[in-house]
């Protein structure tokens, strides 16, 4: 791990624990106002998908406060950020940052809103803070990394993404930003030597096919070049996130996971079935059949 690696993870590890130290005598907070969308707005099937989290909210908005309050409103900005509805989600995760501030996921997911916004430097800002409070989640540091990438911020995405390099030496994600480092230093042959090695590890990667006829353009080899431009596809290099999987997994209504719990259960899976019911209750927390299975 080279020195600025060395320096970034060292730096998290100490904010990490200062924020552990800061989080009894944290002040009051000002709770943001949530823009949300008239859901009679929006396509009838995630209108569907979100009314039941909705109007939970809703009834509980007033009786809840501090933490429960702010596990709340993150509930509802996953919601929100499942169905692309970027401007709730944020004001959502942004209160529940600040009513939970211990709690990694809502800069996380608030840093991910905020890139597929197009708000780099926020976004940025955001995973940094929820690295700040978890240093060993590893996508953290990829997601960081590619945005450090479009923000011109080579050493600092080169760290990012030798952090994760050394937990995990094949990690394709992060090869390929490494590659991505090389080319925009000019050193081609290496360049595709990352590139080529990320899709052995990650066929699907499709996009990587561009990238790497690109490199091969950039040192005049055209028929390899477009070799590689014939199979280019829009498919980046898969990041293992179980966080982003939850939030995927509300774009489907609260009955598929209630059917796959019950047939976790019927495969003596009680821990697969757990999970689905969690994913339920968090679609639609009125859910008496998932709340009673989770206990």
């Amino acid at each position: 791990m080279n020195r600025i690696a060395q320096a970034l993870f060292a730096t998290v590890l100490m904010a990490a624990s200062a924020i552990a130290l800061a989080q009894a005598d944290a002040p009051t907070v000002d709770i943001e106002l949530v823009p949300h969308p008239d859901l009679e707005q929006l396509d009838p099937t995630v209108s569907e998908v979100l009314r039941p989290a909705v109007d939970y909210f809703r009834q509980q908005r007033a009786t809840l406060q501090g933490r429960p309050l702010g596990l709340a409103y993150g509930r509802m900005g996953i919601n929100y950020l499942a169905h692309g509805q970027q401007e709730a989600a944020g004001a959502c995760l942004r209160n529940a940052g600040a009513l939970d501030p211990g709690n990694a996921r809502w800069p996380y997911l608030l840093g991910f809103s905020y890139q597929e916004s197009g708000f780099l430097d926020k976004a940025r800002d955001s995973y940094r803070d929820a690295l700040k409070i978890d240093p060993r989640y590893l996508p953290g540091f990829i997601r960081l990394g590619r945005v450090l990438l479009e923000l011109n911020s080579l050493d600092e995405a080169e760290a990012s993404f030798e952090v994760v390099l050394q937990a995990d030496s094949d990690n394709a994600a992060a090869i390929a930003g490494m590659g991505r480092i090389a080319f925009q230093r000019e050193d081609y042959p290496r360049a595709a030597s990352l590139f080529q090695r990320a899709l052995r590890l990650d066929s699907e990667a499709s996009s990587l096919h561009y990238r790497l006829g690109q490199t091969y353009l950039a040192q005049g080899q055209a028929g390899k070049a477009q070799a590689e431009m014939d199979q280019a596809g829009q498919t980046p290099p898969a990041i293992e996130d179980p966080l982003l999987a939850f939030v995927e997994a509300h774009t489907r209504g609260p009955g598929h996971y209630l059917e796959a719990a019950a047939k976790a259960e019927e495969m003596g899976s009680p821990a697969a079935a757990l999970k689905f019911y969690d994913i339920a209750t968090s679609i639609d927390p009125s859910n008496v059949d998932a709340l009673i299975r989770l206990g």
